[in-house]
């Protein structure tokens, strides 16, 4: 990570959040926050972000707006978890299909798709 670069984690789980932290804590470029992240996107409104790694529902499958509306143009958006999976839940499959499609429907972002992994997505914001 360059040297003027920060990193944003957030996370609801104040376990998970605490390892990471044992590993990047010491590094002032990190910040950590634990909540929930919905409700951080929309604390966000106005500033733009380099790039976006949304692991979870929030900026994915919730608040997938306001997310997007964070990217800086030539930013990218990371989604995984896009492959079936034998542990997702009766109805998901349908979710993600359903993602896909907004996302690929959008005129301000170009889409790769990625068959590694667990199925990634990286997304480029190309206007506003």
């Amino acid at each position: 990570m360059h040297s003027k670069a920060s990193l944003i984690s957030v996370d609801n789980d104040a376990l998970s959040s605490a390892i990471a932290q044992t590993h990047l804590g010491s590094d002032p470029r990190v910040t950590f926050y634990v909540e929930e992240g919905g409700l951080f996107l929309e604390q966000l409104r106005g500033q733009t972000f380099d790039m976006i790694f949304a692991d979870t529902w929030p900026g994915k499958y919730t608040h997938l707006e306001e997310a997007l509306d964070l990217l800086a143009i030539g930013a990218i958006y990371v989604i995984d978890d896009m492959l079936p999976q034998s542990n997702w839940p009766e109805g998901h499959a349908a979710k993600v299909s359903a993602l896909i499609t907004q996302l690929e429907s959008r005129a301000d972002l170009t889409v790769t798709k990625l068959t590694w992994a667990t199925g990634i997505i990286i997304c480029t914001k190309i206007s506003r």
